[in-house]
């Protein structure tokens, strides 16, 4: 009783509060914050030895040097073991370049409004011109971290995929080929869960070419468990399950066959990508120069020495697509 009559006066509170109507006040989204112009550190996870990467090389440290103290350049070299050790510890298995931190970022307003994610090589979702513009941007104090419903529009790919099958001897056996663009990206002979070898491909080629119809990048796909092997996903879809058997075939184990599987995907979806877009030309002009907060052209900010942004810290856009599970 004695309990009851301590507890009467919070029971009433609470009944006056519901019949008050009372509601938790609500709070707009807070607005994606503005990228210091003070200095823009520039990091790029590239193989900066890859002739196809000359043309972006040529671009970042023409950015750096038209601006040298406005603008600080870190090159990560994935081709060598550390680079390729800093580039897992980010997060990423694909190139990517990150303005202060920032691999997502949009600039503009209205129908100028651009937003882009600098990862993967340059004509697949960025070009040359959107990174001049976004460092520019980033030098006028006018960048920003792209909020999620910008960078849900980032990107669609235009790639199809398809299943086909090829017959083979005279005993009804037949091969399964998954293929993206015009790349057989897999092929297995082995049914699984009441479906033919043939069925596994259309169905995986089902199951992209629905992620295809939404903003989809390559490192979506993804490895998980699944029941009778390891399943290759793209976001919420599962593609294709390697199995003991189809990994019995390969003479390998299901793991190292469900990675073979996803990088091929991986592989033909950048390449696909390419041979759709426009290859960018090498960047060849100096930037111009971007006017300094209050008109003094040939000074740095007081600031320009603060602490250089680890690299570390950098490549962890929460807007960007999670990079896929590492087996």
């Amino acid at each position: 009783m004695r309990a009851l009559y301590y507890l009467a006066p919070i029971l009433l509170l609470a009944l006056a509060a519901i019949g008050g109507g009372c509601r938790r006040e609500t709070h707009p989204d807070p607005e994606p914050p503005v990228i210091s112009e003070s200095r823009v550190d520039l990091f790029a996870y590239i193989d900066a030895n890859s002739p196809c990467q000359s043309g972006t090389m040529q671009l970042l440290r023409e950015l750096e040097s038209a601006a040298a103290e406005r603008v600080r350049l870190t090159v990560m070299d994935i081709s060598t073991p550390e680079g390729a050790q800093l580039q897992a510890d980010a997060g990423l298995d694909a190139m990517a370049i990150a303005i202060d931190g920032m691999t997502t970022v949009s600039w503009g307003e209205g129908d100028a409004q651009r937003t882009v994610s600098f990862i993967h090589p340059a004509g697949f979702a960025w070009t040359h011109d959107d990174l001049r513009a976004a460092v520019h941007a980033a030098m006028a104090g006018k960048l920003r971290r792209a909020n999620p419903a910008e960078a849900q529009g980032v990107r669609l790919l235009n790639v199809k995929a398809r299943g086909q099958s090829i017959r083979t001897g005279s005993n009804g056996g037949e091969i399964g080929q998954l293929v993206i663009g015009e790349r057989i990206v897999l092929e297995i002979t082995a049914a699984h869960d009441e479906r033919t070898a043939a069925q596994r491909v259309s169905s995986a080629a089902d199951a992209l070419n629905r992620m295809f119809a939404k903003p989809f990048t390559p490192n979506q796909l993804a490895l998980e468990d699944a029941e009778g092997g390891i399943a290759v996903i793209a976001g919420e879809e599962q593609v294709i399950v390697a199995t003991k058997q189809d990994a019995r075939v390969e003479e390998i184990s299901v793991e190292a066959l469900a990675g073979q599987w996803r990088r091929e995907m991986q592989e033909a979806l950048v390449e696909a990508a390419l041979q759709r877009s426009p290859q960018p030309a090498p960047a060849v002009v100096p930037a111009p120069a971007v006017p300094l907060p209050g008109g003094a052209e040939d000074e740095a900010p007081e600031n320009a020495e603060e602490p250089a942004v680890r690299p570390d810290e950098l490549l962890r856009d929460p807007l960007a697509p999670p990079a896929p599970l590492s087996r």
